[in-house]
Formats: C-alpha cells, structure tokens, sequence
C-alpha cells in the first residue's frame, strides 16, 4: 500500500475518534471514567500509528517534505491534546470549536505536498508572499514617511515629533533603492518556482537532495528579507543595512548557483540566470551608492 493511503488511514481515525469523544458529552449523563478512558485510548493509538507512519517516511524522499509533514503531525497532536484538556470542562461550544480545529488539521493532510518536488513549489510560493508583503508595506511606509498613522493617533497632538523617526531625503533614496533588491529576491523566486515546477523530479536521490538545497536558501532569503524590512525603518542605520544587504546578495548569488547548477535549468535558462545576476549587481551597486551618500550627509 502505497505511504500516503497507509498515512491517512489513522488520520481519518482520529477525527472520527475526536468526533466520539466530543459527542458522548454533548448532553448528559457524562461518559463514566471508563468510557472516557476508552475513547481517549483510541485516540492515543490513532496517533501513535500516524507518528510511526511519519517515521516510516524515509529521509532519502526529502528533508522539505518531512519537515511539512512533521509540522502537520505536530498540529494535530496539539489539537486533540486541547481537545482531551477541555472536553469536559467547557460549554457546548468550545467543546464545538475545539474538535472543529481537530477536523481542519485531519482535512488539511490531503492537501499535504506527496513528494519533494510539491514540497519544494509549496515553500517557494510561501516564501514569495512573505517578500510581497514586506514589499507592500515598505512602500505603504514610504508614502506615510516612516510614521505610523494609528500610532501618531493614540499619542498627544501637542506632543513634539523627533526627527529620528522620520525618514530623511537622503533616507527615502536608500529605501527605494532596497526596494529594488527585494524586488530581486521575488524575480528570483519567481524563476525558481517555474523552472521546478517544469522541470523539477524526484526521480533520484540527488535530485531530491538539490530541490533540499534550493529550498535552504529559499527560506533564508524569507528570513533576510524580512530582517532588512526591519532596519530599513527609522532612525536608519547604516552597518545594519549594509549587513543585510551583503547577506541577500550572498543569498541571491548562491541560490541562482544552485540552480545553475540543478537538474531543474539546462543551458537554455543561462540567459535568465545571467539577467538576475547582473539586476542583483545593478541594485547593489545603486544602493552601496545611496548608503555611502546617506552616510556622507550624517
């Protein structure tokens, strides 16, 4: 039998266990301790055989996949282990609510990706939301001029402002210019997810073993990301900055190194890779410009 058919087996089992449990004290009497015993029993056994069909997963399918499905395993066991805590304590409707969270976490496992290739696409796409976002409120700080509106709201119109929580001229340059290599990163992204998507396979090991590698510095650049987000926001400091952008420059560079050098490009993506190379080079030549003027000003 096939892992995926063997895996959801104990899945459907647990909510239908959960569903038991959270029935038996939907009006009274309540189950007797040994009833209640019985049940959460048969939820225990569900678990364990859906933890033993994760281990059963063999590590040479894919790091990334395991790692989604052990996310998944972990939030299921978390939802019936609230459920088990608050059955007979609460009202009818967080009982309710609760067992509802256990049937979306069980629901949630047949959309799970099946290999590391789907694994691979889902990080991507993940990771390419989280760099739109931080693009978007970027640029929604940058027409609010570093202030925050709900913020200046709730504070004393009398209040005097301090200058450090503005962005300057010379600072407003430097964002532009770091909007520019984020919009890199999400080119980059962008082209990852079409070439696997394409042509990315588990047919070996080694192929699996590269889509891994891909998706490390995927969610490193998730992470640098959102980390030059933060400094790019006033007072603006210069080392910060600079930091952060000569680690998404290592990042883009390696990434598009990777993928050179994958099964998921032949020769006839070289064009792409050297375009994204050289707009990464042109945004970090104008931004190394727009610090070291910024730092000139100071």
């Amino acid at each position: 039998m096939p892992f995926w058919d063997m895996l959801w087996h104990p899945i459907k089992l647990i909510s239908m266990e959960a569903t038991k449990l959270s029935m038996v004290y939907s009006k009274p009497p309540a189950p007797t301790q040994t009833e209640c015993e019985t049940l959460v029993s048969g939820i225990e056994k569900s678990i364990l055989a859906m933890v033993s069909y994760y281990y059963s997963l063999p590590k040479s399918q894919g790091l990334t996949l395991r790692k989604e499905l052990h996310t998944k395993v972990i939030q299921v066991v978390e939802r019936v282990q609230n459920l088990v805590e608050i059955v007979s304590k609460y009202s009818g409707s967080e009982r309710l609510q609760s067992t509802g969270l256990v049937w979306e976490e069980t629901d949630d496992f047949d959309d799970l990706p099946k290999d590391n290739r789907e694994a691979a696409l889902f990080i991507i796409e993940q990771t390419t939301d989280l760099v739109k976002d931080a693009l978007q409120e970027i640029e929604q700080a940058l027409e609010l001029g570093g202030e925050d509106d709900y913020l200046n709201d709730i504070l004393d119109a009398n209040e005097p402002r301090n200058n450090a929580d503005e962005w300057s001229e010379s600072d407003k340059t430097v964002i532009s210019t770091g909007m520019g290599l984020i919009k890199t990163v999400k080119s980059t992204l962008k082209k990852t997810r079409d070439v696997i998507k394409t042509n990315g396979n588990c047919n070996c090991e080694n192929n699996i073993s590269q889509l891994d590698d891909i998706c490390d510095y995927v969610k490193k650049l998730s992470c640098i990301v959102d980390e030059m987000t933060i400094v790019l926001y006033p007072p603006i400091v210069i080392p910060s900055v600079q930091t952060k952008v000569d680690l998404l420059d290592s990042s883009i560079s390696s990434i598009l190194q990777i993928l050179k050098n994958s099964h998921v490009t032949s020769s006839g993506d070289e064009k792409w890779i050297e375009f994204l190379y050289k707009a990464k080079q042109h945004n970090l030549d104008k931004i190394t410009e727009a610090l070291t003027m910024n730092d000139h000003n100071l």
